[in-house]
This record gives C-alpha cells, structure tokens and sequence, in this order.
C-alpha cells in the first residue's frame, strides 16, 4: 500500500516529518484491516494502547475524558423515549478534526515506501484508536452545534435534540411524529455539514427494524 494513494487515511491524516527518526517520539503501531465490501478495501488500524515493559503508553499519557460507556443506558432510552426512533453516523468524523502540529509529533508513524525507504510521518488528523479521540470529537461536534444554537434559520428544537444526540461520532435521537423525524434528518444534516461533517446510513423506526449498540429495534403497535 503506498503512502499517497486512493485510500482517504493516507491522503488526509499524516504529514511528512523531516525530524530525525532517533529523536524520542512515540510512534504508533498500526496493521492492515482488509474488507471484502465497501468503498474502503484496507483501512489501517493504530494502538496507542501498545507500549514497552515498564513504560506508559501512548494512551495512558492522555486524558481520555469522561467514560462514555456509561452513556449507553441513556443512549438507549433516548431511542425509546418517543414513537419515531432514528438514528445516523458521521462519516470518517475523526478525520475531519485537524491536530496542531506539535501534538503531531506524539502521533508519529513510520512506513516503508515502494522504494524500500523508511518514512518517518506524523497524523494531522484526530486518529481513531487513541484514547482522547473521542472526547476532542464531541468537543469540537459541541462547538459546532453551540456555535449555530442562534441560528434563527433552524428549527430550536430540534438543534436542542440533536445537541443531545451525538454518542462519539453516532447519532441517536425520537421523535413523536412522522412530519417530525423527516424536519430532524434534514436539519441535522444541513447542521453537521456546515461544520464539514456528513451524516449517513440513517434509520429509524416504523417499517422496519434498527441496529444501535448491536441491538436491534423496532415499533410495536
């Protein structure tokens, strides 16, 4: 796999870094994740949890935020509160959040290139994998959606709903009415793409059944 090629990982997250690979940088692990379906056949995986005997990883030098796994119970009744269940996820999210580049320098990789040379890089991009990358998205998905709270050209409600939707890069939310759940999809992707965000794979109840949490849903009259 080369370095600059098609695949959306190489081309936005790292920077070249013209440092000497012996400074002392952790650098992150990663291995190939191959997919038979999608548009992304290999996505790379890193583990800022890896470390060596008696010295701190990566992760354990961070400030991982609150712990979001004690929002599942809420996540759930919130898409059981009212009739209308729906839900979304934000595509490669933690791509879209830039990182300065002196904290770059604590998110370095090394590759080989084609030509058999030891590249040195570092991730200009928030990196799925570390422990803080969950809470720098939902601060700046905050920011966001704090920022345009006044916007007098959408609808109060529901920006108050999908504030309070977002479970990392997930959205989970009801609605009471039919009329309702299409005015929240449209708001909430007119919103999130002002901040270069897309929302996708939306579902919701009704028809047919949900998947949240590994657990699937659905309506019973």
């Amino acid at each position: 796999m080369k370095l600059n090629d098609e695949i959306q990982w190489t081309q936005e997250a790292p920077e070249v870094c013209t440092d000497d690979v012996n400074n002392f940088w952790p650098y992150l692990p990663h291995r190939p994740v191959i997919k038979q379906e999608g548009s992304t056949k290999v996505r790379p995986v890193f583990e800022a949890s890896a470390r060596e005997k008696s010295t701190p990883s990566s992760s354990q030098c961070l400030n991982c935020g609150p712990n979001l796994i004690e929002f599942n119970p809420s996540l759930l009744l919130r898409l059981r509160e009212r009739k209308y269940g729906v839900s979304a996820d934000s595509e490669k999210a933690f791509l879209q959040v830039s990182v300065r580049k002196s904290d770059g320098d604590y998110l370095r990789l090394l590759w080989w290139t084609e030509s058999g040379q030891l590249k040195v890089c570092r991730h200009a991009r928030v990196v799925f994998g570390v422990v803080s990358s969950p809470f720098s998205l939902g601060a700046v998905l905050k920011f966001h959606l704090e920022r345009l709270s006044e916007d007098p050209h959408y609808n109060k409600r529901v920006l108050v709903t999908l504030k309070q939707s977002f479970y990392v890069d997930n959205v989970v939310a009801s609605v009471d009415r039919e009329e309702e759940l299409y005015q929240f999809i449209q708001v909430a992707k007119d919103v999130i793409s002002k901040g270069m965000f897309r929302l996708r794979s939306w579902q919701y109840t009704g028809d047919k059944e949900i998947s949240v949490s590994s657990v699937f849903w659905y309506i019973m009259e």
